[in-house]
């Protein structure tokens, strides 16, 4: 039986530094449970009898575990900019082919998209110097601003009014809370474990530091004793 834990520590090796491994976690945790976001819209859609928004879905869950397998395959860098940009890239996508070019863009959606912009935050920070942090969140940002650009270029469009209906709606509000919460949590819970190992780093520190006091001054009694001999 696969355990979570061996699905999130894919492609952390022992020679990888505490940083490398947390954040490669990060990067395996956020795909999986976001990949379970995409199979619950999935059964939302079979649900609404929207087969054509169900493919989608089904299709979006090729990017959202691919850094499952990149990281699986020692590429994690790749894997952890696919994992950032990836979310903001699909919701553009199925933004731009739910709305025609005279049509203004879809609020219940734009709240999903905003809701994955923690994610470059939450997997990178100024530790990597600010260049893929910043890079992640350009893309991200741009996919959101320019969505008309793209439905110039995509010749595909689908009927989007579930996207404004009351349903839609609550999903979004659901997802942006979710989401936000989910990001947050895995946060704090990477940065408790690595708290606890710094913790625990410090006490061996001290008890080595007891024990080179105790064995100086075994040491001195025992020169003294040589002195008195």
């Amino acid at each position: 039986m696969i355990k979570l834990k061996n699905i999130f520590e894919l492609g952390i090796k022992p020679e990888h530094s505490d940083y490398l491994k947390s954040k490669i976690k990060l990067t395996n945790q956020l795909s999986f449970y976001l990949s379970l976001y995409v199979l619950l819209f999935a059964s939302i859609f079979a649900g609404v009898q929207r087969l054509d928004l169900l493919y989608i879905a089904l299709i979006a869950l090729v990017p959202y575990t691919a850094p499952l397998v990149l990281n699986r395959l020692g590429m994690w860098q790749v894997g952890r900019f696919v994992m950032s940009v990836t979310p903001s890239v699909v919701l553009s996508l199925i933004h731009t082919i739910v709305i025609e070019s005279d049509q203004e863009v879809i609020i219940n959606l734009m709240i999903v998209q905003l809701s994955v912009l923690l994610l470059p935050w939450i997997l990178y920070d100024l530790q990597d110097n600010g260049k893929q942090l910043f890079l992640s969140l350009l893309v991200c940002i741009f996919m959101i601003v320019f969505t008309y650009l793209f439905n110039d270029l995509i010749d595909i469009h689908i009927e989007g009014s579930f996207f404004r209906g009351s349903l839609f709606e609550f999903i979004a509000l659901f997802t942006f809370i979710s989401v936000s919460a989910l990001c947050l949590f895995i946060l704090q819970k990477s940065n408790v474990s690595i708290n606890k190992k710094y913790i625990k780093l410090i006490v061996e520190m001290q008890q080595q530091r007891y024990s080179l006091y105790d064995n100086e001054d075994k040491l001195s009694t025992y020169i003294k004793e040589i002195e008195k001999s």
